[in-house]
């Protein structure tokens, strides 16, 4: 997925095509996080941290996280476990 600054996210292949572009209402989407049955829902969280006032008027749905069916589903999270070294 492409980063900060665009109204679009990007997919690419595994290597490394671009394969869609998804148009998202908002100018500064941040991230994409899949969730839902078969993770085939695609969440999308977006800044407004920056923009004028007229920014936000032409698009009020700054600062929101957005949901859209996803035409590609996502991968399941990797488990971690995070520990302290040293103590």
């Amino acid at each position: 997925m492409r980063l900060l600054g665009r109204s679009t996210r990007d997919r690419f292949t595994p290597d490394g095509a671009a394969a869609e572009r998804v148009p998202v209402p908002v100018p500064r989407p941040t991230s994409v996080a899949f969730g839902g049955p078969g993770l085939q829902t695609m969440y999308i969280t977006s800044a407004c941290l920056g923009l004028t006032p007229a920014q936000l008027e032409e698009w009020p749905l700054s600062g929101a996280v957005l949901e859209r069916d996803a035409r590609t589903p996502g991968r399941p999270a990797t488990p971690f476990r995070l520990t302290r070294s040293g103590c």
